[in-house]
């Protein structure tokens, strides 16, 4: 978990219960990785995760700002893809999920009535819900994640660039609708 400090309640329990429900022959570790910008934190999570001596497999991404249910971790892992998120809603109105669709020259926001009921392949999910296997960072140039900001001050976040980057290294990016994520604002999107 890659924070400013802070972490909403609901996701410390919902991070809890997510523990408490992982199949204990998998293994589990929980890293928090504290710092003014996420994507330091995030390459640092990834950095550290491959030098553990506790052989991890995959690097799982739980913003400070998310619940999911206990069986989240679990679904991600199922579908055995080298890079697979959950979908969510960003924290504004109108609800609609930051999933971008298409490629690298036609990439765009996916619009709520064209999300599909199963798995499918997109261009780029947000991170906040994410899991990666490990070899995946062994084929992507550092830095893994970026803020790229242009200079007409429009910008590409840390995650956007990690899915783009991913992409040119052949990987295919998953997004699975059907598991059950709350974005904590004002209120849970």
């Amino acid at each position: 978990m890659c924070t400013t400090g802070t972490v909403k309640a609901d996701t410390a329990m919902s991070l809890a219960r997510l523990v408490g429900a992982h199949p204990r022959e998998i293994g589990l570790s929980i890293l928090h990785i504290e710092g003014c910008y996420v994507s330091l934190s995030r390459n640092m999570a990834a950095r550290l995760a491959l030098k553990s001596e506790e052989k991890f497999t995959h690097l799982f991404f739980l913003d400070s700002d998310v619940t999911v249910q206990a069986d989240a971790l679990v679904k991600l892992l199922g579908h055995q893809k080298p890079i697979v998120a959950a979908m969510y809603n960003r924290r504004m109105l109108p609800a609609a999920p930051p999933v971008w669709v298409g490629d690298e020259k036609s990439a765009r926001l996916i619009k709520p009535g064209e999300v599909p009921d199963s798995l499918f392949k997109c261009y780029a999910v947000p991170a906040g819900v994410l899991l990666i296997d490990l070899t995946v960072f062994g084929k992507i140039a550092k830095p893994w994640f970026l803020v790229d900001i242009r200079p007409d001050d429009t910008h590409t976040g840390e995650d956007i660039w990690f899915c783009k980057q991913a992409h040119r290294a052949g990987f295919d990016v998953w997004c699975d609708p059907t598991i059950p994520v709350q974005h904590i604002g004002d209120y849970p999107y």
